[in-house]
């Protein structure tokens, strides 16, 4: 095992979004996180890693303020990893959500930290552009959802200055 903390983080990331993916492919609700154990096996990693994405993953899935992104009674459409083109350039959304007329492009994050703000949103503002020509008429908003069950809206038109923390 690889004791680098920016490959550990990497790995930790991967995992998260692999285990969110998995989830939340078909369309129930409640989601039932598995114990860490069939993780472990399903994802090819530790149990210590594990068990760590399944209490990120229980934590963002119980957040009241993020149940309208999973919970498919309440959304009329979701896609993971929702492959997109923006200028030849193709990208993937970690999660895209339709709720009435308004498209929520959302992308994990395990933390938000602040002076990855110009990244953030250039990566968003390329999630909006893409989407603006395959959902004309609907409002595109764009948000992080981290690990703790904090959803952060941003709106990439803005600069970094005006960028949030959320609910």
């Amino acid at each position: 095992v690889d004791d680098d903390p920016h490959t550990a983080a990497t790995r930790e990331g991967e995992l998260f979004h692999a285990l969110m993916e998995y989830l939340t492919s078909a369309g129930s609700w409640p989601v039932q996180v598995p114990v860490p154990a069939r993780v472990a096996q399903w994802l090819k990693c530790t149990l210590e890693q594990a068990d760590l994405v399944c209490q990120q993953a229980q934590t963002v899935l119980s957040s009241e303020a993020l149940t309208k992104f999973f919970d498919p009674s309440l959304h009329d459409f979701a896609r993971n990893e929702m492959a997109l083109v923006h200028q030849g350039e193709l990208g993937f959304v970690d999660r895209l959500v339709i709720i009435d007329e308004t498209v929520w492009i959302l992308d994990y994050k395990r933390n938000f930290f602040a002076s990855q703000r110009e990244r953030y949103l250039q990566q968003l503002a390329r999630y909006r552009d893409a989407c603006t020509a395959h959902f004309a008429g609907k409002q595109i908003r764009t948000a992080l959802i981290t690990v703790d069950g904090r959803l952060w809206e941003i709106d990439p038109l803005e600069s970094t200055d005006a960028l949030a923390g959320g609910n």
